[in-house]
């Protein structure tokens, strides 16, 4: 694979997924995805705190959590292959030094029509000369201060 860029999505396939356990006994599905000719993986963790994300995640590899039960997963490693998603990736520290991994699995992006293009150039042609208002805040009230009558410093 080419050199890999931090904040970029990339186009990957589903190679294969399993239902797994970590040493800690917490739940996940391990992905296999490749991307431009190199297998990459994903553990995506199915704890209480992960669901949302475990959701999206799948979803964005072709599963259905509605329509279709983490069973299938399990019985067929093979259930997801060659669907299609969008990645990127963080840095991560191993003993081995810093190691880029897969940060996220999200669902491909619909290609932008025409029409959408067109849009937005006629939009931004329009808004020549027509600056945003910035929004102002009026400064704070002072507070007045008693100071005591018999002209000693204010005690702490």
């Amino acid at each position: 694979m080419s050199e890999i860029n931090l904040g970029v999505r990339y186009k990957a396939t589903v190679v294969s997924t399993a239902l797994e356990q970590d040493n800690n006994g917490k739940p996940y599905i391990y992905a296999t995805l490749k991307i431009e000719d190199e297998a990459h993986s994903k553990r995506i963790y199915l704890t209480e705190a992960a669901m949302g994300i475990a959701r999206a995640q799948l979803k964005a590899m072709g599963f259905d959590c509605d329509k279709y039960s983490l069973k299938e997963i399990d019985e067929n490693p093979l259930l997801l292959q060659h669907q299609e998603c969008e990645v990127d990736f963080k840095p991560w520290e191993s003993n081995d030094g810093v190691v880029l991994q897969i940060n996220g699995i999200y669902g491909k992006k619909e290609p932008k029509t025409q029409d959408f293009i067109s849009k937005l150039d006629s939009e931004l042609k329009a808004a020549k000369g027509t600056p945003t208002k910035k929004k102002t805040k009026a400064p704070a009230a002072k507070k007045e201060v008693a100071l005591p009558e018999d002209g000693s410093d204010i005690p702490f």
